[in-house]
């Protein structure tokens, strides 16, 4: 199973809970067997630098790295990208890539997904492991040859619940980059 590694750029903008993206991504790659690790660098007690996040991202010696880019901040996102320096494969997810999928691609990503992810990144993660051809994967733009190539899209999600439950990830978030002391006790305690 493939190791795959999400990180939420640094940007402004004021990011105080983890992510529910973010937690939907990481369940369903979970579900399907894949190695997840994330951080949040906008979180506002998050180390911002990309060196420290090149750190986070090597000791976990991922085979995918997703980069979440949006459009109004994603200057951060491309900057980041030239600071890991094509040591892991990219995949950039989000507003911004699903709009414009080639931009993305001549900024130092090989893969983007377009849309929701929560089938692309784990049928993507797949063919990074072998199990599957790239070009099998709905919704993916990628590079070929030096060609980009753009698979088809996929429908939108219709049945929310049948995907992995978002708070089965909530453990790959640190409490601390949000401002808290301490992780919260359980519910009902």
């Amino acid at each position: 199973m493939a190791r795959v590694f999400l990180v939420n750029p640094p940007s402004p903008e004021p990011v105080r809970t983890p992510l529910l993206s973010f937690c939907h991504l990481a369940a369903s790659l979970r579900a399907r067997g894949h190695e997840v690790a994330l951080y949040d660098a906008s979180a506002p007690a998050a180390a911002r630098d990309a060196a420290a996040i090149a750190a986070r991202i090597e000791a976990f010696a991922p085979a995918l790295v997703g980069v979440h880019v949006k459009t109004l901040h994603v200057q951060p996102a491309y900057a980041l990208a030239r600071a890991l320096d094509g040591r892991w494969p990219l995949v950039a997810g989000g507003p911004h890539a699903t709009i414009c999928p080639d931009e993305p691609l001549r900024h130092g990503f090989r893969f983007v997904v377009r849309g929701e992810g929560e089938e692309a990144l784990p049928e993507l993660a797949d063919a990074v492991d072998g199990r599957r051809a790239l070009g099998e994967v709905a919704a993916l733009s990628w590079r070929d040859r030096g060609l980009v190539r753009h698979n088809p899209s996929r429908g939108f999600l219709t049945d929310l619940d049948a995907l992995a439950a978002p708070t089965s990830a909530l453990d790959l978030f640190d409490p601390a980059w949000y401002g808290a002391a301490r992780a919260l006790p359980p519910a009902g305690l």
